[in-house]
């Protein structure tokens, strides 16, 4: 049996974590380990469930997405980090690339394009951990 992609989702609105958490259920190759409201706690998650994939939102409290992200790819680099945000300019892009970022969408997401990059994803965290 395949092994089960470890996703912890992080984002301070509980609509959001509900949608993805519903989207990676109907997958079967997604585990949904844990949730997190924000950047600290998603790191605090991290070290305790060491996920394959972490899908973050960019703005939260605490802890925005891009310092979590900086603080996960260099605690645990084969870690994968999809960040998220409704804001689209260049700039927190860049920041999110910078900071580690495997990807990064704009929402809404298409659960489509969601899934491919989740892919993907898993395939890096393989080869880094490798």
């Amino acid at each position: 049996m395949p092994e089960s992609i470890r996703v912890l989702i992080v984002d301070d609105n509980s609509d959001a974590r509900g949608f993805l958490e519903r989207l990676f259920t109907f997958e079967e190759a997604y585990q949904v380990i844990a949730e997190a409201e924000d950047g600290q706690e998603a790191i605090d998650l991290v070290r305790v469930h060491l996920p394959h994939i972490v899908v973050m939102d960019l703005n939260m409290p605490n802890m925005d997405g891009i310092t979590a992200c900086g603080v996960i790819k260099k605690e645990w680099p084969a870690t994968q980090v999809i960040l998220m945000s409704v804001q689209d300019d260049a700039g927190p892009i860049r920041d999110a690339i910078e900071n580690g970022a495997s990807a990064f969408l704009i929402k809404p997401v298409d659960p489509e394009d969601l899934l491919d990059l989740m892919h993907r994803a898993y395939t890096a965290y393989k080869a880094a951990a490798a």
